[in-house]
């Protein structure tokens, strides 16, 4: 009986040690998913900065080249 006691606490423990494990493997999952979002974010500004930045070079190039025949 002490034996079987012993045993039930055992399985016990390790429940409770799987269940903590869990929990702390969920909350890392929290925490990188929330990281892998900002990171997304910030993509998307870098890539809305380039865009623009790309965008602003085309328009001055044109308005450049509109210019330089008036100014000959």
């Amino acid at each position: 009986a002490r034996s079987a006691r012993l045993a039930q606490l055992l399985r016990g423990s390790e429940a409770a040690t799987c269940r903590l494990g869990l929990h702390e493997m969920s909350e890392q999952v929290k925490y990188l998913s929330r990281q892998a979002d900002l990171h997304e974010e910030q993509l998307a500004i870098i890539s809305n900065r380039r865009t623009a930045s790309v965008l602003v070079r085309s328009v001055v190039r044109r308005v450049l080249a509109r210019q330089s025949p008036e100014a000959q």
